[in-house]
């Protein structure tokens, strides 16, 4: 099953294949396993589903020399419905009552359905901690009504009462808002602050333009269920700190329930000191208020601090957030340097206190949100007056952080991290309870790649913990000592009822001295230790400094000291090799791709433990098809790229006459001799500013904005500064993913600009060539390179970097997200000049090395070539201005090689890169999973569009 639907495997080579929507044709010549995993992809993403497969039947055409055949791919489940897997993030939380006092051999089993179905589904097995019962549920459906039973036994017969039954609702995500009253637009913050405290409900407050608050904005009153308060943004809207906002004061105060913030850019404190405390958004404020239903999506909170949902004596039920970008202050190099150069990890704690969201209460869902530069990504925390139960995080993507990807520390029962993706931190997921919550707490289906310290850290005597089906990668970036599970030490630290089932460990290679694959605590019969695979063998220890035996050497035995009489890993596998296709190596590499092609027919992971509510007892989770973080916004853009093959191009759109026109000239359109464009996800734009090759006055900066929630292209929508010297666009852009900061780098002069809903100019760097070039590295910063001299802009400085490379006119560089690398050099004054050497920077190390010579003149110049970084792999692909020829440069390869570009006019999908027109008046930038490249015609100051899918 995936997602609700039945997926029949294609295991055919050497044909050809094809993915059909009703008979027709929707991609082809794949390999087997790509059309499988296309079609199956494109099923479940198909717009006209509406979350299962109404839009007709998937399939795969399987041709042979000999036959032709028709593999079903894809169907709905029966009795129709299935639900999108990017949309089962519900949870449901039993807790009750035994019938009557258990023994300790009692048992419970867990059954739930959706409302008025009649077949009862099989879920985990629940704790049963004195006469209560603890259990959970996950993955269901938003905005559904399940019901559950519970069915007792003990000593093999049932107890009186035996089944205990109850219902339970998830929250639905999407309400219908055409019931909502007239919209207030507000652009000031009089307006703002006006109409947060006299919205009642129904009310919707849109914020136009970017607002600066003097002083924090709080709500005033309360909305309803059926009808919500909306704080909402667009396109341009944000809500930012003013210069005189008070330190330590947050952006915005939600105090009361059913409010939903949506649409918004939230711009909080972005001090790295430790004195600047407060987070952007609030929900509570300290009144002791019960705040029922908060919703925030679709947003972008920055700042060192995100949201807090959290208050002293009030309970809150029932928030939503989902669908944001958190950006944090800590660069990545930052906190891994400060590791690797530090001899205790705890040096980290800088940034401990900065939290991307910290959250109390019962029945939240936080999933899809892609976190970056905080300590903890989410925290949930301690109140003594607050009851923690049915937090869930899902689907997560936690990019880099300087403490624990997911905190449960202080759920009291029944919380769950499951499906996330956690990539360096200190560790994946956390609990060591400050209190003495019950249980159980879940961590299940998560990838941890990379975590400095360990996967799970599991402290001071937390109960009932049940870790299934995750996959932990580590490629051993920092050398040392390293475990899977870090219990504490002391007979207070007992632990009760874990549960260590079907994960995946997998290392690069092996540290010199002990190395520490588990920790395995002493005299707890009620432990389980089974399915789980590893790669190498090592030393599993019992506590924290009794050396125990291999893997090898203690499977299927009690002779590891103190263990109990439970038996180790009687279905447990040590792995001959690694098992990922693609292979793995340092911390930095193309890891995302690499843990999703787990390789489903390496014999050493076929062996696992049948566990209640799983379908698949395969250790670990390695699935392609979970969406992570902020999902794709649902524009023309966004749908053209889902629907374009992959190794095909398109026309995506005619641009209007006039569009590229430069200030005071004609036939010099401001694009002229450009390079990169930016793709803003946050405000759903395209965008570039450059300047025309004319010394025509007032030789203004333009820029070209593409909107694509109203699907038009503009010139000069926004205001420009000015200068009075005439230049060209050169590799002048560049782009905050996280925050949407608009970076662009002045011509002939050492300043560089950002935009953030207004234009402000950052410290010069100090070199003013005048073809230099700009790009953003995420966990790094802003990076310059011009003067044989690489500069990163981090915390309001720049700082220099050694580097060999030579510089030359019209520099390039580019940002590859995959490989987290830089690649930069090239240009030279002349078109057709022999470039003998580019050069790539390593993001994490910050160390740059020659890379293989590339076979054409890629630059800034009018005929040489723009280069772009592909956003599905550790490739970038250029072309060549003037004469049409294409090239992708490998990363992991470190070679060149040669693409075909297609015929035709783009009117319908065709094979190869885009037909584009030759002239030296181009730019590109990755879009969602595509290349965008626009062309113009200087004639009218028009252009075109294409899209291209690597």
């Amino acid at each position: 099953m995936l997602g609700g639907f039945e997926v029949e495997s294609v295991r055919v080579s050497d044909y050809d294949f094809a993915c059909l929507r009703n008979g027709e044709v929707v991609s082809n010549n794949q390999r087997a396993d790509k059309a499988n995993a296309e079609c199956v992809e494109r099923a479940l993403n198909d717009p006209d589903s509406s979350y299962s497969v109404k839009g007709g039947e998937w399939r795969i055409s399987v041709k042979t020399p000999d036959v032709e055949a028709a593999v079903i791919v894809v169907q709905p489940p029966a009795g129709g419905g299935g639900v999108s897997q990017n949309l089962d993030i519900g949870s449901i939380s039993v807790v009750s009552a035994t019938p009557e006092t258990p023994s300790a051999s009692a048992t419970a089993t867990l059954e739930y359905r959706e409302s008025g179905t009649s077949t009862w589904l099989t879920g985990p097995t629940p704790s049963i901690i004195s006469s209560t019962s603890y259990g959970m549920v996950w993955g269901l459906k938003d905005g559904t009504d399940y019901e559950w039973r519970l069915t007792y036994t003990d000593a093999g017969q049932p107890l009186d009462g035996e089944i205990v039954t109850g219902t339970a609702s998830i929250i639905e995500i999407d309400a219908d808002t055409s019931a909502q009253a007239a919209t207030t637009t507000v652009t000031t913050e009089s307006q703002l602050t006006t109409a947060l405290s006299s919205a009642s409900a129904g009310d919707i407050i849109q914020v136009n333009g970017r607002i600066e608050l003097t002083s924090t904005a709080s709500t005033g009153a309360a909305g309803t269920t059926a009808q919500p308060i909306y704080l909402r943004g667009n396109r341009d809207g944000a809500i930012v700190r003013g210069s005189s906002f008070p330190t330590n004061d947050s952006l915005l105060d939600i105090l009361h329930s059913n409010w939903v913030v949506e649409d918004l850019i939230l711009r909080g404190n972005e001090s790295t000191s430790s004195g600047n405390t407060e987070y952007t958004v609030r929900v509570g404020g300290g009144s002791g208020a019960v705040i029922d239903g908060f919703t925030l999506r679709d947003s972008a909170i920055i700042g060192k601090r995100g949201l807090l949902a959290r208050e002293t004596n009030g309970q809150m039920t029932g928030f939503a957030v989902y669908d944001n970008t958190f950006t944090g202050v800590w660069s990545r190099y930052y906190l891994a340097n400060l590791l690797s150069t530090t001899a205790d990890a705890t040096s980290l704690n800088v940034s401990w206190s900065d939290v991307a969201f910290r959250m109390t209460g019962q029945d939240h869902l936080i999933f899809n949100n892609t976190l970056s530069g905080y300590g903890d990504g989410a925290k949930t925390d301690e109140i003594t007056a607050i009851t923690n139960e049915n937090i869930t995080y899902a689907r997560n993507d936690i990019l880099w952080g300087g403490d624990d990807g997911i905190e449960l520390d202080d759920g009291e029962y029944n919380s769950i991290a499951y499906q996330n993706r956690i990539s360096n931190t200190g560790t994946g997921i956390s609990r060591q309870p400050n209190g003495s919550p019950t249980g159980p707490m879940y961590a299940v289906g998560n990838v941890l790649v990379n975590q400095f310290l360990r996967p799970f850290k599991l402290n001071d005597g937390p109960p009932r913990i049940k870790l299934l089906h995750n996959t932990n990668v580590y490629t051993d970036r920092f050398t040392g000592d390293t475990g899977w599970l870090q219990f504490g030490s002391g007979a207070g630290n007992a632990l009760a009822e874990l549960d260590h089932l079907n994960n995946l460990y997998v290392r690069a290679d092996t540290p010199t001295g002990a190395f520490e694959q588990l920790d395995v605590k002493p005299s707890h019969s009620d432990e389980q230790y089974d399915g789980n695979a590893y790669f190498p063998d090592g030393t599993f220890r019992v506590e924290d400094s009794t050396i125990g035996a291999s893997f090898a050497a203690a499977q299927g035995s009690t002779s590891i000291s103190g263990y109990g009489s439970a038996n180790f890993e009687d279905s447990g596998q040590l792995l001959g090799s690694q098992p990922f296709t693609d292979g793995f190596s340092e911390f930095g590499s193309d890891w995302e791709t690499t843990v999703n092609n787990f390789n489903p027919a390496y014999s050493g992971v076929s062996a696992g433990v049948t566990l209640p509510g799983f379908s698949s007892s395969t250790p670990g989770h390695g699935s392609a098809s979970i969406e992570y973080g902020r999902r794709k916004q649902d524009t023309a853009l966004s749908q053209a790229c889902d629907d374009l093959s992959v190794g095909y191009s398109i026309l995506f759109d005619d641009i209007p006459a006039g569009t590229f026109s430069a200030t005071g000239t004609s036939g010099f359109g401001f694009v002229q001799w450009g390079s990169s464009a930016v793709h803003d996800e946050i405000r759903r734009e395209v965008r570039y500013v450059g300047r025309a090759a004319s010394s025509q006055s007032p030789d203004q900066y333009d820029w070209f904005t593409y909107f694509e929630d109203t699907e038009t292209w503009e010139n000069n929508p926004r205001t420009i500064f000015t200068t009075s010297e005439p230049g060209h666009g050169y590799d002048h852009n560049a782009i905050d993913p996280g925050t949407g900061d608009h970076y662009f780098q002045a011509f002939n002069d050492d300043q560089v600009f950002k935009w953030d809903g207004s234009w402000s100019q950052i410290a010069t760097h100090n070199n003013g060539r005048q073809a230099t070039t700009i790009t953003f590295v995420p966990g790094l910063g802003l990076v310059h390179w011009g003067d044989n001299t690489l500069r990163y802009f981090y915390d309001g400085t720049w700082t220099s970097l050694t580097t060999s490379a030579s510089f030359q006119l019209h520099q390039i560089s580019e940002y590859n997200r995959h490989s987290h690398t830089m690649v930069y050099g090239s240009g030279g004054s002349g078109n057709d000049q022999t470039i003998t050497a580019m050069y790539i920077l390593d993001a994490d190390t910050l160390a740059s090395t020659q890379i293989d010579t590339p076979p054409a003149n890629f630059g800034a110049g009018s005929g040489q070539g723009v280069l772009v970084s592909d956003p599905r792999s550790d490739k970038f692909i250029g072309t060549r201005k003037s004469n049409g020829s294409w090239w992708e440069y490998d990363v992991s390869a470190n070679s060149w090689s040669t693409l075909t570009e297609s015929t035709g006019n783009g009117s319908t999908e065709q094979l190869g890169l885009p037909n584009l027109t030759l002239d030296s008046s181009k730019v590109a930038t990755p879009v969602y999973d595509c290349t965008l490249w626009i062309q113009t015609d200087l004639s009218d100051e028009s252009g075109e569009a294409w899209l291209y899918k690597h």
